[in-house]
């Protein structure tokens, strides 16, 4: 029996073409063994066949039929085959052209209904509810029972809906329970040009679902999309064109002076409505920002004799009632005041005439300050288009933009996607719920910068949806589960914890919608009035429960929907917008429940409700500034209360859950609280800093200030012990501070007997020839020898004492004074021999002021004088080095010489952190930088310091002084020419010369010593026979550098049939090339350098990183050569042909454009004589890319010359800045780094960022993170 039934099921299903066939059948083979379960999911699959059975009898009643004058209906059969070949389609239609009405009845007809329902997305509400009426008006549906309409508040769809009209947003909640789209068999996605972050989202999950749905048909629609580009995005062909049914539209530029009011905007539109009247007879359009705008022209207009025809608004939080006027034909002409809302979704009867402001409200998250930014912007040239398009629908049409035409013309061509001006905290988490791999790599149209991802990464690790690892916690897959703003549902789940679900839920469900109290400028008091009746002063949301409350008081009490309605129109509030709350209350609700949080049952207090509020928005606190009417928030930014708020707030410290940036940053919904409330919900956001760490004598320890910071906004701070973080620390500091120093509250005996031997001490002071520092130091010394590591304040000094006596505490007098005296500490502070990497040297001591050597004196032999570090000797010897650091230090502006107060002190801790193998002056500077004291390091470096402080140098060869100073690196240079001519001299005749592999090649670069000379292993060409010599160099850089160019001609030895090849087998265009680079080279000149650059690129891409070779890593190396070779002479002569050509062609261009002298100038930067030989390969493979940038500057540059100008002048200043300090190198005889020089190209590419966007740069590059790694790269070089 049971095989029976089963076998009907699945015959029943296998017969059926449903988009779920193959689901089910999955179902049925999983559970055939479990009765119980296959019963239950037979019963789904019979109740969905009968329902699937009840639709297909009601579409076999359908008459579908084309309105001939739509220019979409022409193109029906054509476009049925397409939808038939390819799974998706792009259509590409006019206004006009009747796409939006027409496709989804082809789909009816084309049978996709039979297999499921087609869906068909909508960006607006008003939209999808109109079209759900027009389309069933059109098919006959009366009842609308085949197609119907579903929206956030009102589902309108049933069992019998064949055809869903539905928002964007509702596809994307279903795609959560339905990954696969099961329900559809078709999907028509509307106005795509549009952008929205649900369309991006949509479009990108489609690409994957795809080929997951080979049954599933797409067709995406739009009047000004790129076709093209969408069609490369799903790798589609099927793309098709609809001319729209529109007649002529004239354009006429009425710009318009802007003042600081909407009165002149207002003005302007009056003016040109009356001009157009004049005319064209008939119904008017004018586009406006939004419903502040929108209401204020209604206004002045029904002042002027305009007020006899409708003036009408419309904008989408309209409700049904107010909008249908817009459509109803009643005979008088219609002045409609709308939002972009009418620019596409909507088709409006009888417009003549469209007045476009050219501007829109745009909501743009800023990465900067991380809060929306709502700004009234320019619109692009599409969406004008499309604005224009609505007079041309029934009639020759008017347009009048009250910009000008060269203002038209310099705007962006289409608008910008919302996905790139959003936060993408909610799509990463949709993302990241959805498994759909590393969020960064989802397929969206347009991907988003890494710092947008980066960001919303951020805001969900912040608010605890993710863990450190970027995994969804707990709360992240419940908050994936609630379709509102991410910080809004983690209100829900903090308040569930503790225990204001309730309150939440209302207020919530508030903040998720428009608010529904009128603000009306001229009836603004009135209304503060009227709205006083649940005014709070602490909190708005306060104010929000007890609307709440009021208004459930009088839906309980209602005598009629009429009264209440009026009512509300009374207090100012709107009525629709009331039962969106409750609407959104309603679903909150059930969601809160499905997710099992727990709804507390007692009303909860002020503490509780705003602790979830502030889980959510935690980043949104701000303190008063004591001085401006400011709040001081996180990450630095500032914000004003918003002028509408009505609170009287007394705390300083408030929470606000909408920071919105226009003129300024302003502050809505906000509440007083209290900051400790930040460790509640947010501990794991702190971070903790120490200052002020010193000995308190009165409380007996080290104390500190502890800053408690929650992203840099200061929240408490408060004295600790210090020991608490660190016990070494604070032991160092009592010793310093307490006992050295004297500074305790209580007397111990060890302390006034040690006092007694040290004022014993300073009466010898001047036998000593010392100071007080040197014997605060030894004091110091002896304590630290003595006290244990875990005594650290006066309390666990006193213990110590307790258990061991102060015996050990106590100095010994004569000790004492012979330590500062004995000769051993004088050799110390002034020894006659110094050691430097190993190498013993003799010092000698010179005291005669008027002494060019007056000071330390320091004998160097020749053969050690490239391998002491030169360094080491400014730090003299430890006799003179704290003199040398008191005089850096006064040489300092007097008020940052204050700052090293007390000097000594400071000296004493500068030697003890300071790396002695470093230069003096760089430790200097880091040192003053840990201690928070900015110091000049240029300045720094250019102070003089008194002979006796500088070391000088003699250099002995056979026993004679061959030359002394006091510059050891000038000493150096001087004198390297005769070292490396010794040492190659002596090295050469030991070793003979290669040509081939030898033994030596695998100890190139080692370390050896010949006639007490050491140096290193390395090859050396002979400048006079060429010949390649086995030789020794004492420069560890000049010996490798003489290496690489050894085993080049080592290897270019073995290579002579490449190169031959190279040079007798030119590449074809080779003579054309040589004509066009003739300045710059004769033909065989050409030849040299072109064959030189491919070989020699090729063998140093394959020498070892430490240039030693066995004889099988030579051999090896040796075919890794040739093979490379044909690589890079493929990829050379392209490079060098386009180059050729391209030069050739700029030339021609740039002989008569104003741009002369500049893209000359830049030209002999790349172009010159033996540029081949001294370009690197990589930049010369890049010449292509710099030429073509330059002829597109040159042909943008007569639209926008003065941009051009800017940028070049940014480009100039940055170039200067590297040109000048290379010169300064050479100018003081130093080595360009290679890192520096190759900066240069660095710049090209910063030119094409500029002047030719078009071609991408090969690395994200900006003026200002070139002049942050320019300075970096000074600043390491000097510092080096």
């Amino acid at each position: 029996m049971q095989d029976t039934f089963q076998k009907n099921i699945y015959d029943l299903v296998t017969k059926s073409n449903l988009t779920y066939k193959k689901y089910w059948l999955q179902l049925i083979e999983r559970n055939q063994l479990n009765a119980d379960k296959f019963r239950a999911i037979a019963n789904k699959i019979t109740n969905q066949l009968t329902i699937h059975q009840k639709r297909i009898e009601l579409l076999t009643s359908l008459k579908i039929s084309y309105p001939e004058n739509l220019p979409v209906s022409q193109e029906i059969e054509e476009l049925k085959k397409l939808v038939h070949k390819h799974q998706v389609v792009i259509v590409c239609g006019e206004t006009g052209s009747g796409k939006t009405t027409q496709l989804p009845k082809m789909l009816l007809e084309m049978g996709y209904a039979n297999n499921g329902i087609i869906g068909h997305t909508q960006p607006r509400r008003i939209a999808a509810r109109s079209l759900a009426t027009r389309i069933a008006s059109e098919i006959g549906d009366v009842a609308q029972q085949i197609v119907a309409y579903k929206m956030r508040f009102n589902d309108k769809t049933g069992s019998t809906t064949s055809l869903k009209l539905m928002t964007d947003g509702i596809l994307l909640q279903e795609i959560q329970n339905d990954r696969l789209l099961l329900q559809y068999s078709a999907l028509i996605i509307d106005e795509v040009h549009e952008r929205s972050l649900n369309i991006d989202f949509i479009l990108g999950y489609l690409k994957s679902l795809l080929p997951k749905r080979p049954d599933l048909r797409v067709i995406i629609t739009s009047a000004t999309i790129e076709n093209q580009r969408i069609a490369e995005f799903f790798d589609s062909h099927a793309v098709y064109n609809v001319t729209g049914k529109t007649y002529p539209v004239d354009v006429i530029y009425q710009p318009y002076e802007m003042d600081e009011d909407d009165v002149s905007l207002n003005q302007a539109i009056y003016q040109a409505m009356e001009s157009a009247l004049s005319v064209e007879m008939g119904n008017g359009l004018v586009f406006l920002p939004g419903e502040k705008e929108i209401k204020a022209c209604a206004n002045y207009l029904r002042k002027t004799n305009l007020k006899s025809y409708e003036i009408l608004p419309l904008y989408s939080r309209q409700n049904a009632e107010e909008q249908a006027k817009v459509f109803n034909q009643n005979g008088r002409i219609k002045l409609i005041l709308a939002t972009n809302v009418a620019e596409t979704s909507l088709t409006i009867p009888g417009i003549k005439f469209v007045i476009d402001t050219g501007i829109a409200r745009v909501k743009r998250y800023s990465l900067r300050n991380r809060v929306e930014q709502l700004n009234v912007e320019a619109i692009s040239q599409a969406s004008s288009k499309q604005r224009m398009g609505r007079a041309g629908r029934v009639s020759h049409g008017l347009c009048v933009r009250l910009f000008s035409e060269t203002e038209f013309k310099t705007r962006k061509e289409f608008s910008e996607p919302e996905l790139l001006r959003s936060n993408l905290a909610n799509v990463v988490l949709k993302l990241l719920a959805f498994k759909l791999g590393d969020a960064r790599d989802f397929p969206f149209l347009d991907m988003p910068d890494n710092k947008a991802y980066n960001d919303g990464f951020r805001t969900l690790l912040q608010i605890g949806a993710l863990d450190e690892a970027n995994q969804l916690t707990r709360d992240g897959q419940l908050l994936a589960k609630i379709p509102i703003d991410v910080q809004l549902g983690k209100i829900l789940l903090s308040a569930s914890k503790l225990g204001s679900l309730k309150e939440a839920l209302i207020i919530v469900a508030f903040l998720a919608i428009q608010d529904p109290r009128e603000m009306i400028i001229e009836h603004q008091d009135l209304i503060r009035e009227r709205h006083k009746i649940w005014y709070d002063e602490r909190s708005e949301f306060v104010q929000i429960l007890k609307l709440w409350q009021w208004y459930n008081e009088q839906v309980k009490h209602k005598k009629s929907n009429k009264k209440l309605i009026d009512l509300c129109h009374y207090h100012f509030l709107s009525a629709i917008r009331m039962r969106e709350w409750h609407e959104m209350h309603r679903q909150l609700n059930e969601i809160a429940h499905a997710l099992k949080l727990i709804e507390n049952t007692i009303d909860a207090d002020y503490d509780t409700i705003h602790k979830a509020l502030l889980a959510g928005f935690a980043l949104n606190v701000g303190i008063k500034d004591v001085v401006e009417n400011y709040y001081r928030s996180t990450n630095g930014r500032k914000f004003y209360l918003h002028p509408s708020l009505k609170l009287k707030l007394k705390n300083p410290w408030i929470i606000s859950l909408n920071l919105v940036e226009t003129t300024r940053l302003y502050a809505r919904f906000c509440a007083e609280i209290k900051p400790e409330w930040l460790n509640e919900v947010s501990a794991h956001l702190f971070k903790y800093t120490y200052d002020g760490v010193g000995w308190s004598a009165k409380r007996g320890q080290v104390v500190a200030t502890k800053h408690a910071l929650f992203f840099g906004l200061e929240i408490s701070q408060s004295k600790i012990a210090y020991s608490s973080i660190d016990e070494a620390y604070s032991r160092q500091v009592m010793i310093k501070e307490g006992l050295v120093a004297n500074d305790l509250t209580r007397k111990l005996d060890f302390i006034q007997f040690n006092q007694n031997i040290i004022r014993e001490i300073e009466k010898i002071e001047d036998k000593l020839r010392t100071t007080f520092a040197i014997i605060d130091d030894e004091l110091f010394n002896f304590y630290d020898g003595v006290i244990p590591a875990n005594v650290f304040d006066l309390v666990s000094l006193e213990n110590f004492i307790k258990h061991n006596l102060d015996s050990q505490l106590k100095l010994d007098k004569q000790k004492f004074i012979t330590r500062l005296t004995n000769d051993v500490a004088h050799h110390e502070l002034y020894p006659e021999q110094i050691d430097n990497n190993g190498i013993r040297l003799s010092v000698k001591y010179i005291f005669n002021h008027d002494s060019p050597t007056d000071g330390m004196n320091v004998r160097i032999m020749l053969t050690d004088l490239l391998l002491v570090y030169v360094d080491n000797f400014v730090w003299l010897v430890s006799g003179l080095i704290r003199e040398k650091i008191t005089y850096l230090i006064k040489s300092l502006p007097k008020a940052t010489r204050l700052m090293f107060n007390p000097q000594q002190e400071s000296i004493s801790r500068f030697l003890e952190l300071a790396q002695q193998t470093n230069g003096l002056v760089v430790e200097f500077y880091k040192f003053a930088l840990e201690q928070k004291i900015q110091l000049d390091l240029l300045k720094l470096q250019d102070i003089k310091f008194p002979m006796h402080l500088n070391c000088h140098f003699q250099i002995v060869d056979n026993k004679k002084i061959i030359a002394d100073g006091d510059d050891l690196l000038q000493l150096r240079q001087q004198l390297t020419n005769k070292l490396d001519s010794l040492v190659i001299q002596n090295s050469t005749k030991l070793m003979p010369s290669i040509t081939g592999y030898a033994v030596e090649l695998n100890e190139l670069l080692e370390q050896v010593k010949i006639n007490q000379i050491t140096g290193y292993n390395c090859l050396v060409v002979n400048k006079d026979s060429h010949a390649i010599e086995c030789g020794m160099l004492v420069d560890i850089v000049k010996a490798r550098q003489s290496t690489i160019n050894g085993l080049i001609e080592l290897f270019r030895l073995q290579l002579s049939d490449q190169i031959k090849y190279l040079r007798s087998r030119k590449f074809t265009e080779f003579n054309q090339v040589a004509m066009i680079f003739r300045s710059e080279y004769k033909a065989d000149d050409l030849l040299n350098a072109y064959e030189k650059s491919i070989i020699n690129t090729s063998i140093k891409q394959n020498l070892t990183s430490d240039l030693k070779f066995t004889q099988l890593q030579y051999e090896q190396a040796l075919v890794a050569i040739r093979q490379t070779i044909a690589e890079v002479n493929l990829d050379f002569s392209a490079a060098l042909v386009k180059t050729a050509n391209l030069y050739q062609q700029l030339k021609k261009v740039v002989a008569k454009h104003l741009l002369l002298d500049e893209i000359t100038n830049q030209l002999e930067w790349l172009i010159f004589p033996k540029f081949i030989e001294q370009t690197p390969l990589e930049f010369l493979l890049q010449y292509p890319r710099y030429l073509q940038a330059i002829i597109i500057r040159l042909e943008k540059y007569a639209n926008n010359s003065t941009r051009d100008a800017q940028l070049d002048s940014e480009m100039q200043n940055l170039f200067n800045l590297w040109y000048d300090y290379c010169e300064e190198l050479e100018g003081k005889n130093k080595r360009v780094p290679e890192q520096l020089k190759y900066f240069y190209y660095k710049l090209e590419e910063l030119r094409i960022s500029m002047f030719a966007q078009e071609i991408k740069t090969l690395y994200p590059i900006s003026t200002k993170r070139l002049q942050r790694e320019l300075d970096e790269l000074i600043k390491h070089i000097t510092l080096k």
